[in-house]
C-alpha cells in the first residue's frame, strides 16, 4: 500500500501498484502524515469514524477519528472547534486531543489518546451495577464534566457509549 488516504466512498489504484482499493476498506493499513499507521476500525457515528492507530515512531497505541465526508464548511469548521476545545482540558477523566490534521481526501482528523477499558454502555449490558460503583462512576464523569465547564465549554454530546472509564 502507498499510504496515501483516500475517501471511505471511494476506490483508488495505488500508484506504486497494487489492487483496488474497495469502499469498504476505509482507511485501515493506511500511513497518514508518515507516523499514524491505522490499524483497525473501533466505531462508526454520524459524524465520523474511529479507528485504533500506532505512532509509527514511538510505537504508541492512539485513536484516530476521521469526518466520514468532507462535507460542508460549518461541519468542517465544527470539526475543527471540537479539537481545539478539546485542547483546553487537561483532566484525568477527559481524553486527551494530541493532533489535528487534513487528510488529502479534504477530511479533517484528530488524533487522542487510546484508552483501553470499557464504555459505559458496555457495564450497563453487563448487569446491574452494584450503587457504590456506581456512584464512583457518575464522580468520575461529573469531575471530567466540572472541568470543561470551567473552561466555558458545553458538553452536548453525553452518552454511555461514548464514555469509557480508565482501569
Amino acid at each position: 500500500m502507498c499510504g496515501t488516504a483516500y475517501l471511505q466512498s471511494a476506490g483508488h489504484v495505488c500508484p506504486l501498484g497494487g489492487s483496488t482499493a474497495r469502499p469498504e476498506d476505509g482507511i485501515e493499513g493506511a500511513v497518514i502524515d508518515d507516523r499514524y499507521r491505522i490499524d483497525k476500525m473501533l466505531s462508526k457515528g454520524g459524524m465520523g469514524m474511529v479507528y485504533k492507530a500506532t505512532h509509527t515512531v514511538l510505537d504508541k497505541p492512539l485513536a484516530f477519528k476521521v469526518m466520514l465526508q468532507p462535507q460542508d464548511e460549518a461541519a468542517r469548521q465544527r470539526f475543527l472547534l471540537e479539537a481545539k476545545l478539546a485542547v483546553q482540558v487537561r483532566h484525568r477523566n477527559i481524553v486527551d486531543v494530541v493532533d489535528f490534521g487534513v487528510l488529502s481526501t479534504n477530511q479533517p482528523f484528530l488524533v487522542m489518546e487510546f484508552l483501553v477499558g470499557q464504555t459505559l454502555a458496555e457495564l450497563i449490558e453487563q448487569g446491574p451495577i452494584p450503587p457504590a460503583r456506581m456512584c464512583f462512576l457518575a464522580a468520575q464523569v461529573a469531575c471530567g464534566l466540572g472541568e470543561v465547564h470551567r473552561k466555558g465549554i458545553v458538553h452536548r454530546d453525553l452518552k454511555p457509549a461514548k464514555h469509557g472509564f480508565r482501569r
